[in-house]
């Protein structure tokens, strides 16, 4: 009789098994679909206020530079954009808000290539890792490269002149509502 109830548990694990693998893939398959990437691309221009050349900058140190702009995008729209680069680590964050008040969040590392300063200005890319977001872009995740020139001459408000583009992906915006 003992014999019998090892062969009757084998069959309900047998039965057990493959329903519990099927059950755990569906459940695993929607986040994979909600982060499906798509291409997040743009171009912006702004100006950076360094604070050891002008005193009139909000940024939280002398080592670090604000970058405010604007420009448009996809998935975004028109967009402004708010971002601090620290000069000692040449990390910053960034924050880009479409037009409706929806909001990106990223993170990024600054590369500037300074070879072509005597010309007048410096080449920076930039690699962004967008950590969130509000409104469409809640739960966002994607990354992305920032390549822009920065000019070397001031403008009348004591900043600097800067312009670029943007390529990456992101989380298809609206999927983890």
């Amino acid at each position: 009789m003992q014999n019998r109830s090892i062969a009757i548990g084998t069959d309900r694990r047998s039965i057990y098994l493959p329903m519990v693998a099927l059950i755990l893939t569906a459940a695993l398959a929607v986040p994979s679909a909600a982060q499906q990437q798509v291409p997040f691309n743009g171009t912006f221009q702004g100006k950076d206020c360094v604070p050891v050349q002008n005193t009139g900058c909000s940024a939280v140190s002398s080592f670090t530079i604000d970058t405010s702009g604007k420009g448009i995008g996809m998935h975004m729209g028109e967009f402004s954009l708010i971002q601090q680069t620290n000069l000692a680590t040449l990390n910053g964050s960034a924050h880009w808000v479409a037009a409706n008040g929806d909001s990106i969040d990223s993170t990024f590392v600054a590369f500037p290539d300074f070879s072509k300063e005597s010309l007048g200005y410096v080449t920076v890319t930039e690699t962004y890792t967008i950590t969130g977001g509000t409104g469409r872009f809640t739960g966002a995740q994607g990354s992305f490269i920032l390549e822009r020139t920065h000019l070397v001459a001031f403008s009348a408000d004591g900043t600097h002149v800067t312009f670029g583009s943007f390529h990456g992906s992101i989380t298809s915006p609206g999927a983890a509502h």
